[in-house]
């Protein structure tokens, strides 16, 4: 699994104020006259494409989970090019497709639509190959700037604030899809819950945490309460808990602060990645699901990786 992370977004110079009119020689174009490539062209292109990501072969077998719907990889087309990671032209020659079945691609309406289209299978592993390669699948967008809090804040020199500032802060890191607030999860609720305690105990308020991980939400998302929060912290079970907000937020904000200490992955994070190759299930409530088992099944018990296992007599 590469060992590869994203880098923090303050470490280079937005978009905006980089001059647009200095300019550099890039690949000959048919005619052999250079190609003039600005120098946010540039920037973009070492941002999204730089010389240092790992290699990612064809045959790797983490390619083998695959498994995004015709309808999700055009989604992901579309937020590509609409960032201006690349234009549609960049793109096709990206992945080696014609344009003529490329717009037929993207001008199919059902989800399944296409699904053995040669190029469904080029644009799913580009962008697999970049989840693998922990590049994102989008350019990002500087966030607003949020407008100060209108209560006034504590001194400078208040040592307890400046603890409280540090076990919330999280970087600038920004993780692929969240943005969207379509963040993959990679730990059960268990273990978010366990983190989440972990830090409540060192003195941060919940009151405190809850707006922490309301920053996780992309805008227009709403907030997390303090009484979500709660009532995620006091349910259970392996999984109990994997369609709330808190749930989401809390995964986020501790991946964010991984990412932000440099810190590499644990046997258990590998583990539920190659588990759950797409992330783990947010949609399904496990004590509302109904499933149905044979006569021999005692029970169905979830183990420490968040995977269903049938007890039988």
């Amino acid at each position: 699994m590469s060992s590869k992370q994203p880098q923090p977004v303050s470490d280079v110079t937005p978009l905006g104020e980089r001059n647009p009119n200095v300019s550099i020689s890039g690949p000959p174009t048919k005619e052999g006259k250079p190609t003039v490539l600005s120098a946010t062209d540039r920037f973009i292109k070492e941002l999204m494409f730089p010389d240092d990501a790992p290699q990612i072969d064809d045959n790797d077998p983490r390619l083998l989970f695959c498994s995004d719907t015709p309808g999700q990889v055009r989604t992901k087309i579309r937020r590509w090019i609409d960032s201006g990671a690349q234009t549609e032209d960049e793109f096709r020659e990206t992945i080696g497709v014609p344009p003529e079945d490329f717009w037929a691609y993207m001008a199919l309406k059902s989800p399944m639509s296409g699904q053995v289209s040669d190029i469904h299978r080029k644009a799913m592993l580009f962008f697999k190959k970049r989840v693998i390669q922990c590049l994102p699948l989008q350019l990002s967008k500087p966030k607003p700037v949020k407008a100060a809090a209108s209560k006034p804040k504590k001194p400078a020199n208040d040592e307890k604030s400046k603890e409280m500032e540090r076990l919330l802060d999280t970087g600038d890191y920004i993780l692929p899809g969240e943005e969207e607030g379509d963040v993959d999860i990679y730990e059960t609720p268990r273990e978010v819950r366990r983190k989440m305690r972990a830090l409540l105990a060192k003195g941060v308020t919940q009151a405190a945490f809850a707006r922490a991980l309301s920053e996780m939400l992309p805008e227009g998302a709403g907030t997390l309460s303090p009484q979500t929060m709660k009532a995620f912290l006091a349910q259970k079970g392996v999984m109990d808990g994997n369609t709330s907000k808190a749930f989401y937020c809390g995964y986020v904000f501790f991946e964010k602060q991984r990412l932000r200490d440099n810190k590499p992955m644990s046997k258990h994070r590998e583990a539920m990645e190659e588990l759950h190759p797409t992330g783990v299930n947010t949609t399904n409530n496990p004590k509302t699901t109904t499933y149905i088992t044979s006569s021999a099944t005692k029970s169905l018990s979830y183990d420490q990786f968040g995977l269903l296992h049938s007890n039988r007599y």
